[in-house]
């Protein structure tokens, strides 16, 4: 800072500087837990336009047919037209000034610490766009699971009976598009809290312990989950944000979420973008950088039934998504 003062960097020097700068908050970010592209389907076009209508991103679908061959007309692919609904694309952005105190009395670091809060902030607020939606719904009865503790089984038995209750019920749920029964080929997905991580990932491997433990354990079958996901809340969550306190909440602990992934969307027309200018004179700032994106969020088909306002006819049995309530472990 001190030698940039006497002879100012060049303009090679400045763009090495903000490629770098920008290159290390890309990773920073995707290291800090960004699950959105675990969690959904992800579109990247930078020609959506503002208003984006489901069947811009919804498949085709054709038909082979007859025909003569003797000049009739091949049946055509056709779009999905069914659907008027549509999403608007919402611009979100963060900020920092480099001031003059900053020049003349922080060393380097603080510009990790930018870095640092951008990712984080980035992150939040990806995850809270899906995550975040996913733990406020209210469920519908059809895609919901409560554990109990009826019989004389023991707490591995009944966390493993409530998986596999919830996993029945959500190969049951309808697809809002097609009414057919949703497919979980892509996979299904466990997301929880990480009090309740270990159990949760033992008893779907099938490894179940006994009342008295390891040693009256015994083995089931495992459960089909590809993958589990710990999500307590997010790298900001309850920090002060001018007089703002933030909130990013994640799975409670006694809570879990089964889903398939292929059936909510983010569209992103400008992933994370950085944009950088001289500061102003009069304020003897002597740089700013502004850090954007333009994306939209579509999770009607996940949450189906339990969207806020399902399709008409729709209020029961559609989506992709179960909420599990754990029992609770006798002490």
């Amino acid at each position: 800072q001190v030698e940039n003062a006497a002879v100012p960097p060049t303009t090679a020097q400045l763009t090495a500087l903000v490629g770098a700068m920008f290159i290390d908050i890309t990773r920073r970010y995707q290291e800090k837990g960004d699950f959105t592209g675990l969690l959904v389907t992800e579109l990247t076009n930078p020609d959506f336009p503002k208003s984006v209508t489901l069947q811009d991103f919804y498949k085709f679908i054709g038909k082979f047919e007859i025909f003569d061959g003797t000049g009739d007309a091949v049946p055509l692919v056709q779009q999905l037209l069914g659907e008027i609904t549509s999403v608007t694309m919402v611009i979100r952005g963060v900020g920092w000034s480099t001031t003059l105190a900053n020049v003349l009395y922080n060393s380097v670091y603080q510009l990790q610490k930018v870095n640092d809060a951008v990712a984080e902030a980035y992150t939040d607020m990806r995850n809270s766009r899906v995550i975040g939606q996913l733990v406020a719904a209210t469920y519908h009865s059809s895609q919901r699971v409560s554990g109990s503790w009826a019989g004389t089984q023991t707490y591995d038995e009944h966390v493993y009976d409530a998986f596999r209750w919830a996993i029945k019920k959500l190969r049951a749920l309808l697809d809002n598009l097609t009414n057919r029964p949703i497919s979980t080929a892509p996979g299904i997905i466990c997301l929880c809290n990480s009090q309740d991580s270990w159990d949760i990932m033992r008893v779907i491997n099938g490894a179940l312990g006994g009342s008295g433990g390891a040693a009256r354990g015994y083995n089931r079958a495992a459960l089909p989950i590809s993958s589990l996901i710990e999500y307590d809340q997010g790298a900001t969550d309850g920090f002060t944000y001018g007089k703002e306190t933030l909130s990013f909440p994640g799975i409670t602990a006694g809570t879990a979420y089964l889903l398939v992934p292929t059936y909510g969307y983010v569209l992103n027309k400008r992933g994370l973008t950085l944009e950088t200018g001289m500061g102003n004179v009069l304020q003897l700032s002597q740089e700013d950088r502004a850090w954007y994106s333009v994306q939209t969020d579509f999770l009607r088909d996940l949450l189906g039934s339990s969207y806020s306002a399902p399709p008409t006819g729709h209020e029961s049995g559609y989506g992709a998504i179960v909420q599990i309530v754990l029992p609770t472990e006798e002490t």
